[in-house]
């Protein structure tokens, strides 16, 4: 069923209302600890025993514990892939005040439901009304995808929501605690698509930071043997342009060219993204970028010379 057709259980949604109403209650509201391990780092679920529970909350964890981790991670998935944010992570050189097309965003959340393996997304109504209500079980602030994956791990630890907590991390630029929860991802998970996602984390964080190196070889392990992994292929290749490194050019552009179509949908909105960010100065070819960029853009053909014009100076 499609998140547009759910209507929420009324015995559950006022179940979720009276832990929202009640000051002794604190098992949703958002854990804030000083460090990422002790909120992502357990593996069990939190258990009807534990201390502390008031009975409304008991009864939420015996008997609707998958229904209030899932609505959560619904509502996080909605937070991160409903607006512009997404695409800073999603489109490697966007930015959050780029105007991303509405065909686009269509298919940004398409890729990010199918790589979280959430299926579908939150109407503006329902979207509105449950994060109106899980405000209420938080502290009285906004509600981050962070916080909603947080509270939803507590109920149900999944890699999957290790990813959403990461994702959202990385879009407010919090790189060093992202890349961690990325690389619990990659080291737990047993789910390719989610494991492929952190690894793009790593990507392009290590990106923003110059590690262009870094960069490329998590681009290589998120593209290794799956060639539905354009995306991946098409950052390599800027990647190993910033390296200056010939060899490692040669190999992703010759990667790109065998396996991505020049005229790919993809490929366009990548070269655009690049074109528009180094005109507002987000970011600017290496040296070595550009040398290897003059040397060789008469030499190649297809979506990896579009690449490298974007890096001529």
């Amino acid at each position: 069923m499609s998140l547009h057709e759910i209507v929420l259980d009324p015995t559950f949604e006022a179940l979720l209302r009276e832990i929202a109403s009640d000051p002794r209650s604190s098992l949703l509201r958002a854990k804030r600890p000083r460090t990422l391990p002790s909120l992502f780092a357990r593996e069990e679920a939190v258990k009807t025993s534990l201390t502390g529970l008031t009975p409304a909350e008991r009864h939420l964890v015996g008997v609707y514990r998958s229904e209030a981790a899932d609505l959560m991670r619904k509502v996080a998935l909605e937070l991160l892939f409903g607006g512009e944010a997404s695409a800073r992570f999603m489109s490697r050189f966007a930015s959050l005040n780029v105007r991303i097309p509405e065909r686009s965003l269509v298919e940004i959340r398409k890729r990010a439901e199918w790589c979280s393996g959430i299926d579908g997304g939150l109407s503006a109504e329902q979207s509105h009304s449950v994060t109106h209500l899980l405000r209420a079980i938080g502290t009285g602030e906004a509600c981050s995808a962070y916080a909603l994956a947080s509270t939803a791990y507590a109920l149900e630890p999944r890699s999957q929501t290790v990813l959403l907590a990461a994702i959202d991390l990385c879009c407010r630029d919090q790189h060093r605690s992202a890349e961690r929860l990325f690389r619990q991802v990659i080291d737990r998970s047993l789910a390719e698509n989610e494991v492929v996602r952190a690894w793009e984390g790593v990507s392009h964080i290590q990106w923003r930071q110059q590690r262009y190196k870094e960069a490329l070889a998590a681009d290589r392990a998120a593209a290794l043997g799956r060639d539905e992994q354009i995306i991946s292929r098409l950052n390599a290749c800027a990647h190993a342009l910033q390296t200056g490194e010939l060899s490692d050019l040669i190999a992703t552009a010759s990667e790109v060219d065998e396996r991505v179509q020049a005229d790919h949908p993809a490929v366009t909105r990548f070269v655009q993204g690049i074109a528009q960010q180094r005109r507002r100065g987000d970011w600017l070819p290496t040296r070595e970028a550009g040398v290897l960029a003059r040397s060789l853009r008469n030499q190649l053909g297809g979506a990896s010379a579009r690449i490298v014009d974007e890096f001529v100076s």
